[in-house]
């Protein structure tokens, strides 16, 4: 068993680690996205709406047992034993004791939301948050050592695995326990797979040195956690208790299948900026240099994704079912405030890498406010309360980004022009991919439902894709030299 100094493993090769964090999500979306679409044909957006104002609750203890601990080992320079010991088990005590809190507290968050069974569904879920707890630190030395081929196996194998069960308890009529035991499920199986793969094993010892240096940095992280947390759940926060859980499942529905996509092809690279820019933080050009092709490789493949979802809208509400009219409209108009958000997804970990979480935290809690400022707007508007609450919080991802580009160019003195350049051919890709998915789900609307949507995603692909190598002429430059290549070798052999 291996109990040397996490930070002594050798380093693998930034790009692989992109490419397995690349396929980490795209394994989960694949699995995850058709069970989705099952379970939410089987269950209704009222169930839905349950779940996640429960996870909501559930969500908050889970990050705030964190408490900025998973960004401070990441991104130190060096890490200790004692360090990675003493920071395991402050999470795993802090978690105990939110939990105890939780359960506690959970028949309050049910009465805000006047749904007697929530408290009940809350409290299950909260008997996962210890189980959560045991795989934080473990998490984080895998994405310091950028091994995400570990967490991409845990990935696939959880998700896999609690989606079957969620599918099973659907067919059984569990209603929202389906999805209770979906949750607990991955969580289970993801903590037994990634300490099968893990070497790093805790110490029973806890250094007060160790814990000070690490408590100093994470609560300062902590904030900008929290009101990032809060920024992308004060919907379901709010909006429970304003509009019920019937239009928070129509919502957490759009905002899911959006957000499905924004993992895949954004957050894979977020995960990992910090490891990869913490590297540079003492060489501000090669540090903005490699923030800006990040930022380029990231819009290329997220921008055109959401495109190509805007477009097959229409069809995915058919594959839902009538229970789910009007998630079409809010899929476009979440997906609108997701393409601004991937533009500026990685400005927070470039914050974090050069010793700036203070500025993460202040601008997480102005999209806080933003959003709080939507959530209430939406609650005037009445029958057309969803179209609102996806609308304002779209506007608060537009203001959020802008407010993260201005502080990136402040902080990385770069200028707008090369945020322009490095976001211009995925802005052009995600308009042909919506034009033309869309263009051609209307021109077969009497197809069968799936069939419309696996041709119209089918053509918005091929769309994005030639536009974004014509609006890109050094990728068209290296796909050619590629295909050279290529064909150079097949001679040869």
């Amino acid at each position: 068993m291996n109990r040397s100094a996490p930070g002594s493993t050798k380093r693998t090769n930034l790009r692989g680690a992109a490419a397995w964090s690349y396929a980490q999500n795209l394994g989960r979306m694949a699995i995850t996205s058709g069970l989705t679409l099952i379970l939410a044909a089987f269950l209704g957006p009222r169930v839905f709406g349950v779940m996640s104002l429960a996870l909501a609750f559930t969500g908050l203890i889970e990050m705030l047992q964190k408490q900025g601990l998973a960004p401070a080992i990441v991104s130190r320079k060096e890490l200790t034993g004692p360090q990675a010991d003493t920071a395991f088990w402050l999470v795993v005590g802090i978690g105990m004791i939110l939990t105890g809190i939780g359960v506690v507290i959970a028949p309050v968050w049910a009465g805000m939301n006047d749904l007697p069974e929530l408290a009940g569904v809350v409290r299950v879920l909260a008997c996962g948050i210890p189980i959560t707890s045991l795989v934080v630190v473990q998490e984080a030395l895998l994405t310091r050592e950028l091994a995400f081929k570990a967490l991409a196996v845990r990935t696939w194998v959880s998700a896999a695995i609690g989606g079957i069960v969620g599918v099973v308890g659907a067919l059984l009529s569990w209603g929202v326990w389906a999805l209770v035991a979906q949750q607990l499920t991955t969580s289970v199986v993801a903590a037994i797979v990634l300490w099968g793969v893990a070497t790093w094993r805790p110490r029973l010892r806890v250094d007060l040195a160790a814990a000070r240096t690490l408590w100093s940095y994470s609560m300062r992280s902590a904030g900008g956690s929290i009101g990032v947390f809060l920024g992308g759940r004060l919907d379901v926060l709010m909006a429970g208790p304003l509009f019920g859980p019937v239009i928070v499942g129509l919502y957490r529905m759009a905002n899911r299948l959006t957000t499905l996509v924004v993992d895949i092809s954004a957050r894979s690279m977020q995960a990992v900026a910090l490891p990869g820019l913490s590297a540079l933080q003492d060489d501000i050009p090669a540090f903005r240099d490699r923030l800006l092709s990040m930022t380029r490789a990231t819009t290329l493949l997220c921008m055109p994704a959401l495109g190509i979802v805007i477009g097959m809208s229409d069809s995915i509400e058919t594959i839902l079912g009538a229970e789910w009219h009007g998630v079409s409209l809010a899929i476009r108009l979440v997906a609108i405030g997701q393409l601004a958000t991937s533009g500026s997804l990685l400005i927070g970990p470039a914050l974090q890498a050069v010793g700036r979480p203070g500025l993460t935290s202040l601008l997480a809690w102005c999209w806080v406010g933003t959003s709080a400022l939507a959530i209430a707007g939406a609650a005037a508007f009445g029958s057309s309360a969803l179209v609102s609450l996806c609308a304002g919080l779209s506007l608060s991802a537009i203001i959020s980004t802008t407010s993260f580009v201005a502080v990136g160019m402040h902080i990385f003195r770069f200028k707008a022009r090369r945020m322009w350049v490095a976001w211009f051919p995925g802005m052009v890709g995600g308009i042909a991919g919506a034009l033309s998915s869309a263009a051609v789900a209307a021109v077969i609307a009497g197809a069968h439902s799936w069939a419309r949507a696996v041709l119209a995603g089918a053509s918005g692909l091929a769309m994005a894709a030639i536009a974004v190598l014509l609006a890109a002429p050094d990728l068209r430059r290296a796909l050619r030299s590629q295909v050279r290549r290529r064909r150079q070798l097949a001679r040869t052999v």
